[in-house]
């Protein structure tokens, strides 16, 4: 099957280079090599074809006076009369595919000045061992998979961009482990504790492996890092991984072993991993404490009608819903951070989403062909959205931006239906929407300046005409500040229709990382209002104003204060307050919730190139139909 993969690659790699790159002269011949001309000037050509049937092979350095500095795309490709070959001075680049498949090649010698080997350049070879030397700088995607004979790497220690440890290849810095050899006979390895991320198909097909470590601090699992090793029974995902690429884990001891899946799904070390289509059907809720969704996992499920992503995840990863057709609800819980690239993207049915609080991106494509939805909720801590987020959703007509993104992607509403963007004077929305041609309505924005504290409208009409704000600051004891805030019109207390989004300054003494608000109700109990920390302020959403305490303390929970007056919105009942008995509020207790800290998300570039992001979108199209065939096949496998 990853030969099926890799040939699909190979032709979009070709197309690519056609279409983009040209060919700089037609093809020439010279004994058993077609070469063509790079340079005139310089006098150099790259190899393009061969037509030998030699068993040692020396590449010549020149072809007609010609210097050979690039061995060209799929040159030697699935030659299996080869089993040494020498490549000469001279040669800077190994093409993509160029030895792909030789299956009896057992050596091959790299010479300095060599800086870049191509995608799968020596996969499915024999090697037994391969020396990298000081020159290259570049090694393509999987270019020594499925070398199940390689025992070893060794690089030169004066390569500056990888190196090897106990014949491992790795970065330089030795932070990402890039490949295992198949080769090697140890039943267990321990992957070195600097080490932050496994590559994609890092220990692809390693059969000799039944048991390996991954020590804490690493974070990204790359795609298919496991796949294929049969006999990986034991193995430990710490709790700094916050990124499993797609099916890392794929027909592994682990994964073939019944009893590890429950009902349908593959979870380790609360991380699900995989999915078998058949059974699930109708409404999903992933499992509470799950930490990591691996990527692509729900591809193409059109059984699947409803999700529920717990508070425990904290990114949904790329293209993880890609796809499903039935999908008509997603609750995204408060804690998730980031959705992910093509997160959702062609998930026809869904009407609408809610982005929580806690999200501070929505990444590239990640609603893009979502013809069905008609609202979209972007809440307060969305800082940035992506390229091409809601590109097609032709349903979707009008959006509410928050005055806190800051950055929003080329095309990220292209060719949907939206004709009018609801924002904020001065704002990133305002820019975006007169720069793309989309009606912009500002929305109300009240402003105490003595206490600096902002109230902003989520609606036009959520402000009734001449509404005012009052703040007065009731207590300031110790670790917390008391604020009364009212909303008047006329010299009476009103309430706002619907949401609004209030900021209130937090002070440096306090920690803004651990920074709460709380509402006091009439009642005298104590509301948690989960506010986010965000450029110095504790942001949060409320439908009505009270008494509200920002303290400045996480781990404990606020006493009622002693003052019992009664807070100033005229339409909540008052009770007199017990302060040594507060009771629960109407939305929550006064249990702290999880802390909510929140990292910024950097701008984005304004503008891009059209064609390279053309370019960009398509290689991500033809990457999921890869990785479609890859589960048409996974389906064939399971029914034989």
């Amino acid at each position: 099957m990853k030969k099926c993969l890799s040939a699909l690659l190979t032709l979009l790699l070709v197309a690519s280079a056609l279409s983009f790159g040209g060919l700089t002269a037609f093809a020439q011949a010279n004994g058993d090599f077609e070469y063509k001309v790079l340079s005139e000037e310089d006098k150099t050509c790259e190899i393009t074809g061969y037509t030998g049937s030699a068993e040692v092979l020396d590449i010549p350095a020149q072809l007609d006076g010609y210097t050979v500095t690039s061995i060209g795309i799929i040159v030697f490709q699935c030659r299996n009369d080869l089993k040494r070959v020498t490549i000469p001075q001279g040669v800077t680049s190994i093409g993509n595919n160029a030895f792909f498949a030789c299956n009896n090649l057992t050596e091959v010698t790299i010479p300095e000045g060599v800086t870049s080997i191509g995608t799968e350049a020596f996969s499915n070879c024999s090697l037994t061992e391969v020396n990298i030397p000081q020159s290259v700088t570049s090694i393509g995607i999987r270019t020594f998979a499925s070398c199940n004979d390689l025992t070893k790497f060794d690089v030169d220690s004066r390569n500056t961009v990888y190196s090897s440890k106990d014949g491992v290849l790795f970065n330089k810095a030795q932070t990402e482990l890039l490949q295992y050899p198949l080769g090697k006979s140890n039943a267990s390895y321990a992957i070195p504790d600097n080490v932050t991320s496994i590559g994609n198909d890092a220990f692809g097909g390693c059969d000799n492996l039944t048991a390996v470590t991954i020590p804490e601090g690493v974070t990204s699992i790359g795609n298919y890092a496991f796949e294929g090793c049969d006999n990986l029974t034991t193995v430990t995902i710490p709790g700094s991984v916050t990124s499993i690429g797609s099916h890392a884990f794929y027909n592994t001891g682990y994964y073939n072993t019944a009893s590890n899946w429950v009902d349908g799904v593959l979870y380790l070390d609360n991380c699900l991993l995989d999915v078998d289509f058949d059974e699930i059907s109708n409404a999903y809720s992933i499992l509470s404490g799950t930490r990591v969704i691996a990527n692509y996992t729900f591809v193409d499920c059109d059984s699947l009608t409803a999700v529920t992503i717990p508070e425990s995840v904290t990114n949904i990863g790329a293209d993880t819903f890609w796809s499903c057709d039935n999908l008509t609800t997603v609750t995204i819980s408060e804690g998730v951070r980031s959705i992910g690239k093509w997160a959702f993207m062609d998930s026809t049915s869904l009407t609408t989403v809610t982005i929580p609080r806690s999200t501070t991106s929505i990444g590239e494509g990640a609603f893009a062909y979502c013809d069905s939805l008609t609202t979209v909720t972007i809440s307060e801590g969305v800082r940035s959205i992506g390229e091409w987020a809601f590109m097609d959703c032709d349903s979707l007509t009008t959006v509410t931006i928050p005055r806190n993104v800051t950055s929003i992607g080329d095309n990220a509403f292209y060719k949907s239906g939206l004709t009018t963007i609801y924002g904020y004077s001065g704002s990133c929305a305002e820019s975006y929407a007169k720069e793309n041609g989309f009606a912009f309505i500002a929305l109300a924005e009240l402003h105490d300046t003595k206490s600096g504290i902002t109230v902003a409208a989520t609606a036009v009409d959520t402000f009734p005409e001449n509404a005012e704000l009052a703040v007065s600051v009731v207590d300031t004891a110790n670790d917390r500040i008391t604020y009364d805030i009212s909303l008047q019109a006329g010299g009476k207390a009103i309430r706002p229709n619907g949401n609004v989004t209030v900021k209130i300054p937090v002070p440096e003494k306090m920690d803004g990382a651990n920074v709460k608000v709380y509402r006091q109700e009439a009642d005298g109990t104590l509301t948690d209002m989960h506010a986010i920390f965000q450029d110095g302020y504790a942001v949060f959403t409320t439908d009505h104003f009270s008494r509200y305490i920002l303290e400045g303390e996480a781990a404990k929970t606020p006493s009622t204060p002693t003052d019992p007056a009664k807070p100033t919105d005229p339409t909540q009942p008052t009770q007199p307050t017990d302060p040594a008995n507060p009771q629960p509020g109407q939305n929550g207790t006064t249990q702290a919730p999880a802390n909510n800290a929140h990292t910024d998300i950097p701008k984005t570039g304004s503008a891009s190139n059209a064609l390279a992001g053309t370019c960009a979108f398509m290689l991500a199209i033809a990457a999921v139909g890869a990785l479609g065939l890859k589960k048409a096949y996974r389906k064939k496998q399971a029914q034989a």
